[in-house]
Protein backbone atom coordinates (compact mmCIF):
# COMPACT_ATOMS: atom_id res chain seq x y z
CA UNK A 1 0.00 0.00 0.00
CA UNK A 2 0.93 3.25 -0.87
CA UNK A 3 -0.12 6.95 -1.44
CA UNK A 4 -1.89 7.85 -5.02
CA UNK A 5 0.60 8.58 -8.02
CA UNK A 6 -0.74 11.84 -7.50
CA UNK A 7 -1.99 13.81 -5.03
CA UNK A 8 -3.55 16.75 -6.15
CA UNK A 9 -5.21 19.38 -3.76
CA UNK A 10 -7.29 22.37 -5.00
CA UNK A 11 -7.90 25.05 -2.90
CA UNK A 12 -11.89 26.64 -3.68
CA UNK A 13 -12.19 29.96 -5.20
CA UNK A 14 -12.80 33.04 -3.94
CA UNK A 15 -16.01 33.15 -1.52
CA UNK A 16 -18.42 35.40 0.20
CA UNK A 17 -16.74 34.73 3.60
CA UNK A 18 -13.00 35.93 1.51
CA UNK A 19 -14.41 39.18 -0.06
CA UNK A 20 -15.86 40.28 3.34
CA UNK A 21 -12.79 40.11 5.44
CA UNK A 22 -10.91 41.42 2.48
CA UNK A 23 -12.96 44.20 2.28
CA UNK A 24 -13.17 44.86 5.77
CA UNK A 25 -9.62 44.66 6.19
CA UNK A 26 -8.98 47.28 3.89
CA UNK A 27 -11.78 49.69 6.34
CA UNK A 28 -14.24 49.58 3.61
CA UNK A 29 -16.62 46.18 5.29
CA UNK A 30 -19.35 44.87 2.81
CA UNK A 31 -23.03 45.84 4.53
CA UNK A 32 -23.73 42.73 3.96
CA UNK A 33 -21.31 41.13 5.70
CA UNK A 34 -23.09 40.52 8.84
CA UNK A 35 -25.80 39.23 7.49
CA UNK A 36 -23.39 36.71 5.78
CA UNK A 37 -21.82 35.72 9.45
CA UNK A 38 -25.24 34.38 10.69
CA UNK A 39 -25.38 32.06 7.59
CA UNK A 40 -22.83 28.95 8.83
CA UNK A 41 -19.32 28.77 6.54
CA UNK A 42 -20.75 25.98 5.13
CA UNK A 43 -23.23 27.56 3.03
CA UNK A 44 -21.35 30.42 1.57
CA UNK A 45 -21.02 30.33 -1.91
CA UNK A 46 -18.19 31.57 -4.12
CA UNK A 47 -18.25 35.11 -5.62
CA UNK A 48 -17.96 36.05 -9.53
CA UNK A 49 -13.90 35.83 -9.43
CA UNK A 50 -14.24 32.34 -7.29
CA UNK A 51 -15.94 31.06 -10.15
CA UNK A 52 -13.69 32.34 -13.06
CA UNK A 53 -10.66 30.74 -10.57
CA UNK A 54 -12.08 27.25 -10.45
CA UNK A 55 -12.16 27.46 -14.06
CA UNK A 56 -9.10 27.74 -14.28
CA UNK A 57 -8.67 25.60 -12.14
CA UNK A 58 -9.90 22.85 -14.30
CA UNK A 59 -8.39 23.80 -17.36
CA UNK A 60 -5.36 23.55 -15.47
CA UNK A 61 -6.43 20.02 -14.41
CA UNK A 62 -7.38 18.69 -17.57
CA UNK A 63 -4.38 19.86 -19.45
CA UNK A 64 -2.18 18.15 -16.68
CA UNK A 65 -3.82 14.49 -16.86
CA UNK A 66 -3.58 14.73 -20.40
CA UNK A 67 0.18 15.62 -20.29
CA UNK A 68 0.53 12.65 -17.32
CA UNK A 69 -1.38 10.02 -19.28
CA UNK A 70 1.20 10.46 -22.25
CA UNK A 71 4.00 10.27 -20.01
CA UNK A 72 2.43 6.95 -17.71
CA UNK A 73 1.30 5.59 -21.47
CA UNK A 74 0.63 1.86 -21.12
CA UNK A 75 -0.24 2.02 -17.50
CA UNK A 76 -3.53 1.80 -15.77
CA UNK A 77 -4.39 3.93 -13.66
CA UNK A 78 -7.75 5.20 -11.96
CA UNK A 79 -8.61 8.73 -11.21
CA UNK A 80 -10.67 9.53 -7.95
CA UNK A 81 -12.36 13.08 -7.29
CA UNK A 82 -13.01 14.08 -3.40
CA UNK A 83 -14.76 17.31 -1.89
CA UNK A 84 -15.21 18.71 1.55
CA UNK A 85 -19.09 18.69 1.54
CA UNK A 86 -19.27 22.66 2.10
CA UNK A 87 -20.40 24.44 -0.46
CA UNK A 88 -18.01 26.82 -1.40
CA UNK A 89 -15.44 23.27 -2.33
CA UNK A 90 -18.57 21.65 -4.01
CA UNK A 91 -19.34 24.92 -6.05
CA UNK A 92 -15.78 24.95 -7.17
CA UNK A 93 -15.84 21.15 -7.97
CA UNK A 94 -18.72 22.01 -10.06
CA UNK A 95 -17.24 24.88 -11.83
CA UNK A 96 -13.57 23.18 -12.66
CA UNK A 97 -16.42 22.04 -15.70
CA UNK A 98 -14.56 18.15 -14.72
CA UNK A 99 -17.10 15.78 -15.78
CA UNK A 100 -16.23 13.43 -13.13
CA UNK A 101 -18.40 12.00 -9.89
CA UNK A 102 -16.68 13.62 -6.78
CA UNK A 103 -17.15 11.93 -3.67
CA UNK A 104 -18.33 14.11 -0.39
CA UNK A 105 -15.79 13.55 2.64
CA UNK A 106 -16.11 15.25 6.19
CA UNK A 107 -12.93 14.96 6.78
CA UNK A 108 -12.08 17.71 4.61
CA UNK A 109 -13.80 20.57 5.95
CA UNK A 110 -12.37 23.53 6.63
CA UNK A 111 -11.10 24.00 10.26
CA UNK A 112 -14.19 24.99 12.64
CA UNK A 113 -12.89 28.52 13.91
CA UNK A 114 -16.34 27.71 16.72
CA UNK A 115 -17.70 31.18 17.27
CA UNK A 116 -15.49 33.61 15.87
CA UNK A 117 -16.51 32.92 12.51
CA UNK A 118 -20.13 34.06 12.94
CA UNK A 119 -18.70 37.48 14.17
CA UNK A 120 -17.78 40.53 11.76
CA UNK A 121 -14.33 41.02 11.33
CA UNK A 122 -14.41 44.50 13.35
CA UNK A 123 -15.68 42.28 16.28
CA UNK A 124 -13.41 39.48 15.78
CA UNK A 125 -10.72 42.38 16.32
CA UNK A 126 -12.28 44.34 19.48
CA UNK A 127 -13.66 40.98 21.15
CA UNK A 128 -10.42 38.70 20.23
CA UNK A 129 -7.40 40.40 19.21
CA UNK A 130 -5.05 39.40 21.86
CA UNK A 131 -5.89 35.59 21.25
CA UNK A 132 -5.94 36.00 17.46
CA UNK A 133 -1.97 37.31 17.58
CA UNK A 134 -1.74 33.64 19.46
CA UNK A 135 -2.23 32.25 15.72
CA UNK A 136 0.76 33.73 14.42
CA UNK A 137 2.86 32.21 17.19
CA UNK A 138 1.93 29.00 17.71
CA UNK A 139 -0.26 28.34 14.84
CA UNK A 140 -0.26 24.95 15.04
CA UNK A 141 -1.55 24.32 18.75
CA UNK A 142 -3.87 27.19 19.06
CA UNK A 143 -7.60 26.58 18.83
CA UNK A 144 -10.18 29.37 18.44
CA UNK A 145 -12.86 29.91 20.87
CA UNK A 146 -15.49 26.32 20.70
CA UNK A 147 -12.99 25.50 17.74
CA UNK A 148 -10.20 23.45 16.02
CA UNK A 149 -6.26 23.78 16.19
CA UNK A 150 -4.62 22.39 13.22
CA UNK A 151 -3.10 19.47 14.86
CA UNK A 152 -6.78 18.16 15.47
CA UNK A 153 -7.29 19.04 11.75
CA UNK A 154 -3.87 16.42 10.99
CA UNK A 155 -5.97 13.98 13.20
CA UNK A 156 -9.29 13.55 10.65
CA UNK A 157 -6.88 14.40 7.56
CA UNK A 158 -4.46 11.36 8.84
CA UNK A 159 -7.74 9.49 8.25
CA UNK A 160 -8.20 10.72 5.22
CA UNK A 161 -4.59 9.94 3.69
CA UNK A 162 -4.79 6.66 5.96
CA UNK A 163 -7.88 5.60 3.10
CA UNK A 164 -6.17 7.30 0.32
CA UNK A 165 -3.06 4.97 1.28
CA UNK A 166 -5.11 1.66 1.28
CA UNK A 167 -7.89 2.39 -1.66
CA UNK A 168 -5.87 4.73 -4.18
CA UNK A 169 -2.49 3.39 -4.98
CA UNK A 170 -3.23 2.91 -8.59
CA UNK A 171 -5.23 6.11 -8.83
CA UNK A 172 -4.75 9.90 -9.30
CA UNK A 173 -6.65 11.95 -6.52
CA UNK A 174 -7.97 15.23 -6.73
CA UNK A 175 -9.68 16.76 -3.71
CA UNK A 176 -11.11 20.05 -3.45
CA UNK A 177 -10.75 21.61 0.03
CA UNK A 178 -9.91 24.84 1.87
CA UNK A 179 -7.21 26.59 2.72
CA UNK A 180 -6.16 26.06 6.60
CA UNK A 181 -7.07 22.52 5.47
CA UNK A 182 -4.39 22.89 3.01
CA UNK A 183 -1.85 24.20 5.17
CA UNK A 184 -2.16 21.05 7.67
CA UNK A 185 -2.48 18.65 4.81
CA UNK A 186 1.11 20.71 4.17
CA UNK A 187 2.20 19.74 7.12
CA UNK A 188 1.49 16.16 6.94
CA UNK A 189 2.82 15.57 3.42
CA UNK A 190 5.93 17.21 4.05
CA UNK A 191 6.80 16.76 7.35
CA UNK A 192 6.96 20.21 8.69
CA UNK A 193 8.14 20.53 12.37
CA UNK A 194 5.30 23.21 14.12
CA UNK A 195 7.50 26.15 14.18
CA UNK A 196 7.73 25.92 10.13
CA UNK A 197 3.81 25.95 9.59
CA UNK A 198 3.93 29.04 11.80
CA UNK A 199 6.64 30.48 9.85
CA UNK A 200 5.17 29.64 6.76
CA UNK A 201 1.63 31.05 7.79
CA UNK A 202 3.03 33.92 8.76
CA UNK A 203 5.43 34.95 5.98
CA UNK A 204 2.81 34.20 2.87
CA UNK A 205 2.26 37.16 2.00
CA UNK A 206 5.92 37.53 1.39
CA UNK A 207 6.29 34.45 -0.17
CA UNK A 208 4.07 34.12 -3.11
CA UNK A 209 4.79 30.83 -4.53
CA UNK A 210 3.31 29.18 -1.30
CA UNK A 211 0.39 31.79 -0.27
CA UNK A 212 -2.49 29.92 -0.02
CA UNK A 213 -4.25 31.66 -2.76
CA UNK A 214 -7.95 31.26 -3.93
CA UNK A 215 -7.83 27.63 -5.82
CA UNK A 216 -4.09 27.46 -5.24
CA UNK A 217 -3.40 23.68 -6.55
CA UNK A 218 -0.69 22.01 -4.53
CA UNK A 219 0.17 18.52 -6.49
CA UNK A 220 2.13 16.07 -4.75
CA UNK A 221 3.69 13.34 -6.70
CA UNK A 222 5.57 9.36 -6.40
CA UNK A 223 6.64 10.21 -10.41
CA UNK A 224 10.52 10.72 -10.18
CA UNK A 225 10.37 13.09 -12.83
CA UNK A 226 8.16 14.51 -15.46
CA UNK A 227 9.90 12.57 -18.72
CA UNK A 228 9.62 9.21 -16.61
CA UNK A 229 7.08 6.72 -15.97
CA UNK A 230 9.42 5.22 -12.81
CA UNK A 231 7.19 5.43 -9.51
CA UNK A 232 8.88 6.37 -6.07
CA UNK A 233 7.21 3.91 -3.32
CA UNK A 234 6.26 7.01 -1.16
CA UNK A 235 5.90 11.04 -2.25
CA UNK A 236 9.15 12.27 -3.92
CA UNK A 237 7.49 16.03 -4.98
CA UNK A 238 5.70 18.64 -4.40
CA UNK A 239 4.69 21.64 -6.53
CA UNK A 240 2.21 24.75 -6.54
CA UNK A 241 0.34 26.25 -8.86
CA UNK A 242 -1.56 29.42 -9.51
CA UNK A 243 -4.13 28.43 -12.21
CA UNK A 244 -5.23 31.88 -13.08
CA UNK A 245 -1.73 32.66 -13.80
CA UNK A 246 0.63 29.14 -14.31
CA UNK A 247 3.49 31.02 -15.88
CA UNK A 248 4.06 33.15 -13.91
CA UNK A 249 7.21 32.63 -11.26
CA UNK A 250 6.83 34.42 -8.67
CA UNK A 251 2.99 33.00 -7.44
CA UNK A 252 4.05 29.37 -8.62
CA UNK A 253 6.73 26.92 -7.51
CA UNK A 254 8.07 24.06 -9.91
CA UNK A 255 8.69 20.73 -8.42
CA UNK A 256 10.82 20.33 -4.96
CA UNK A 257 12.13 17.25 -3.53
CA UNK A 258 9.64 15.82 -0.27
CA UNK A 259 12.11 14.39 2.31
CA UNK A 260 10.90 12.48 5.87
CA UNK A 261 12.37 14.59 8.44
CA UNK A 262 14.73 12.88 11.04
CA UNK A 263 17.45 14.21 13.55
CA UNK A 264 20.72 12.99 14.71
CA UNK A 265 22.10 14.21 18.31
CA UNK A 266 23.29 16.82 17.23
CA UNK A 267 20.81 18.24 15.05
CA UNK A 268 18.45 17.65 18.16
CA UNK A 269 20.84 19.66 20.53
CA UNK A 270 20.63 22.35 17.72
CA UNK A 271 16.87 21.88 17.46
CA UNK A 272 16.07 22.28 21.11
CA UNK A 273 18.50 25.05 21.33
CA UNK A 274 16.57 27.85 19.70
CA UNK A 275 14.16 27.66 22.63
CA UNK A 276 15.26 29.51 25.70
CA UNK A 277 15.19 28.34 29.00
CA UNK A 278 12.95 30.22 31.46
CA UNK A 279 14.37 28.82 35.07
CA UNK A 280 17.35 29.20 35.69
CA UNK A 281 19.96 26.47 35.33
CA UNK A 282 20.14 25.65 39.31
CA UNK A 283 16.60 25.78 39.85
CA UNK A 284 15.51 22.18 40.37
Amino acid sequence: MTMPVTTTWIRHGKSESNETTSLAKKGTPHPREAALKNVHTSKRRLTLLGIEQARQAGIWIERDMQQRAAVLAGQTFQTRYFTSPYVRTMETALETGLRVKWRPDTRLCERNWGIVDHLTYDKQMRIFRKELRRRETDAFFWTPRDGESLLQVQGRLRQFLDMLNRQCSQCHAYISSHGETMWAGRSLHEYWMPEELAQRMLNEDKDLQNKMLNCRIVQYSRQKDDASAELDDHICRVRLINPMRPDDSTTNLDWQPVRRREFDPEELRAYVNQFKHYLRDDTV
